[in-house]
């Protein structure tokens, strides 16, 4: 799976300026898509509309403080008649959970353990059969199908997105892009949570996804668009395992100030497993026609699949096409069957 992240800072107004950018290229002229031959595709069906900060008008569309007032909760109880028509399936299948644990693996469907709905998950990145991370329309990454047939209903809560605002050398904002506060202590404690879910808002249409965050005390707003090259008449870009993230800082403000988007990513899910070994990391460079990249990779020995992920900025942009006032980085994820 490779998520590509682009980072944009744009003038909202003349008042003020974000540093360090020269680009204001309008909305509509970045909403392309860049293929494996190099040529720029932009369907129409994918423009931005019209719509302020290019959000459209149609879509699943929720403020990040959101309480949904329906409580589902997945079958448990049976009638008499069910029960009895259950029991050589209920056999079959605990025979063949205990065959898969023993071997590392676990089942695609458990029937013993339904799983609880909640009403937290988004418009996913990844291509058509190449898996999925969904990231929830709250902007946490909590579901998980990068093996064929398996899914983790996990979030990580360390996979995040954080804002830092500096004027005149000195930090006067930072804070994590979640409306939630994580579970973790330690996380808790060391960064800012609970971005107020009031200035914040979602917009889902399948295969992109807006969130638009609002920070009026420094007239600041920031648009992240997330796209899934999904190209009608395109089957091969089509079936990347990709996902883009672009970033657009809007300063509505009369001073400049210098905006950064921080993305934080675990290697590994959260659990104990993380710490029994057969992670590492290293460090990598690749060279291209039109930038070079630098990063690191996260590597984990899976059981049944092995697992690359890896985190990269582009050092220098020589080819107009890449937007060379933007800042550019990279997560790559890729499964090898063993």
């Amino acid at each position: 799976m490779l998520v590509f992240f682009k980072y944009t800072s744009i003038t909202g107004s003349q008042k003020g300026e974000v540093k360090n950018c020269k680009s204001a290229r309008p909305l509509e002229a970045m909403a392309s898509y860049q293929t494996l031959d190099g040529n720029s595709t932009a369907p129409s069906d994918f423009s931005d509309g019209s719509e302020e900060y290019g959000v459209p008008a149609y879509g699943f569309k929720v403020n990040l403080d959101h309480k949904f007032p329906e409580k589902w909760k997945p079958l448990k109880r049976l009638r008499i008649h069910q029960v009895f028509s259950l029991i050589m399936p209920l056999v079959r299948f605990l025979l063949l959970f205990r065959r898969l644990r023993r071997q590392g693996r676990r089942p695609f469907i458990n029937a013993v353990r339904p799983l609880q709905h909640k009403p937290i998950y988004g418009v996913p990145i990844g291509g058509i059969g190449a898996g999925t991370i969904n990231r929830g329309w709250k902007g946490d990454f909590s579901r998980w199908s990068l093996t064929p047939g398996i899914y983790t209903y996990k979030t990580v809560e360390v996979n995040q997105f954080t804002v830092c605002i500096r004027k005149n050398n000195q930090t006067i904002y930072q804070q994590v892009l979640s409306s939630r506060k994580p579970k973790n202590k330690h996380l808790s404690s060391s960064w800012k949570w609970g971005f107020p879910g009031s200035q914040a808002s979602y917009t889902g249409l399948y295969p992109r996804a807006w969130t638009v965050y609002e920070i009026p005390e420094h007239q600041i707003k920031l648009v992240c668009r997330q796209i899934t090259p999904i190209i009608p008449g395109d089957y091969k870009n089509t079936s990347l395992p990709l996902g883009v993230f672009l970033w657009d800082v809007y300063n509505e403000g009369e001073e400049a100030v210098d905006v950064s988007i921080m993305f934080t990513w675990l290697n590994g899910m959260a659990k104990k497993t993380d710490k029994s070994g057969g992670r590492w990391n290293e460090s990598f460079k690749a060279e291209g026609e039109k930038a070079t990249v630098h990063g690191v990779k996260l590597h984990e020995a899976h059981p049944t699949m092995n697992c690359t992920m890896g985190i990269s900025a582009v050092e220098n942009v020589s080819n107009t096409d890449l937007l060379p006032d933007t800042q550019y980085a990279f997560i790559i994820f890729a499964r090898h069957l063993l």
